[in-house]
């Protein structure tokens, strides 16, 4: 299932080629990567990449819904995904503690000096609202 009013990402991330060619380099990856695996339902980049106010020093904060079906056991496809999108220097997967097992936290840091912070969960989790700040590859 993929989520209705999915936009055409490219000219998105072709803008974001123009201003921060490293993070549209990783997003591009993560994004080609994900759309090959019938478990993932979105991706979502937000906060100051998704507003278009980021700049080289930025991270990449996005969320990964996963098919309820494919919770937890699609979490096997997250350090592939990671290691698809650059050269890894460090990847740590975690959990903030009180938030229940619905959700997985990894974070990433390429070579090239992106830092990803990836957030996945089950479909469930997700309210549908989509903020101002977050947009759909």
């Amino acid at each position: 299932m993929r989520m209705s009013g999915e936009m055409d990402y490219a000219p998105w991330l072709d803008d974001l080629r123009e201003r921060l060619p490293e993070h549209a380099a990783v997003l591009r990856r993560l994004t080609e990567y994900v759309r090959r695996d019938p478990r993932v339902v979105q991706l979502l980049v937000g906060c100051s990449v998704g507003r278009g106010v980021a700049d080289a020093l930025s991270d990449l904060d996005c969320h990964l819904s996963l098919e309820a079906e494919a919770w937890p056991g699609g979490l096997e496809l997250i350090e592939p995904l990671g290691r698809s999108a650059g050269e890894v220097i460090d990847l740590l997967h975690h959990r903030w503690s009180g938030a229940g097992d619905d959700h997985r936290r990894t974070a990433v840091q390429y070579a090239n000096g992106v830092q990803l912070d990836l957030m996945v969960s089950p479909v469930s989790g997700w309210s549908g609202m989509r903020p101002l700040d977050v947009v759909i590859l």
